[in-house]
């Protein structure tokens, strides 16, 4: 999820030029991306625990949406569509860490803690060269499906291991004891 959300922000700039958005507006837009992640994370913060592991598979479903959509409707009101991925980016680090915390052991919590802030980071690194390269070769249009594919592949991998987990008791099981 943190891959493709950061992948998002290298994103923006060439959408709004394929919808003609005047550059002065770039900031106005910015603002109310940032506006909307703030809000969503103040509000993020009211989530059962028991709902964390629904809301994580729900943040990838949408992050998936954020970049579909987007590519099938091409106008200008798109942009409130990718302003979904600011709901990912509000969500996702408190969400994440507060479910780590209940399923991690104490011993292994700040190790992984740190795996996971430093795998986004190196995804990135690897995948965005390719998302460059589909942009400069393809089109704005066929990034935004494949990072969006990435997305729904990710959503559907994380559903087969919740399924996994529920067949085998693990998601029932104290992982702290």
């Amino acid at each position: 999820m943190g891959l493709v959300y950061r992948t998002g922000f290298w994103l923006y700039e060439p959408y709004f030029k394929l919808n003609d958005v005047p550059i002065a507006w770039y900031g106005t837009i910015f603002f109310i991306y940032n506006v909307i992640a703030a809000l969503v994370a103040r509000l993020g913060r009211r989530v059962p625990r028991q709902r964390h592991a629904l809301l994580i598979d729900s943040l990838l479903s949408l992050m998936g949406c954020s970049y579909l959509l987007p590519a099938l409707f091409v106008h200008p009101a798109s942009l409130a569509l990718i302003a979904l991925q600011q709901i990912v980016r509000g969500l996702y680090r408190p969400t994440l860490t507060a479910y780590l915390n209940e399923r991690v052991r104490d011993e292994n919590r700040a190790t992984m803690i740190s795996i996971v802030g430093v795998v986004p980071n190196i995804a990135f690194a690897a995948f965005s060269p390719t998302v460059g390269m589909t942009l400069d070769r393809l089109g704005v249009v066929a990034s935004y499906i494949a990072v969006g594919a990435v997305s729904i592949a990710g959503w559907a991998s994380l559903l087969s291991t919740r399924v996994r987990e529920t067949e085998t008791g693990e998601a029932s099981a104290d992982r702290r004891a």
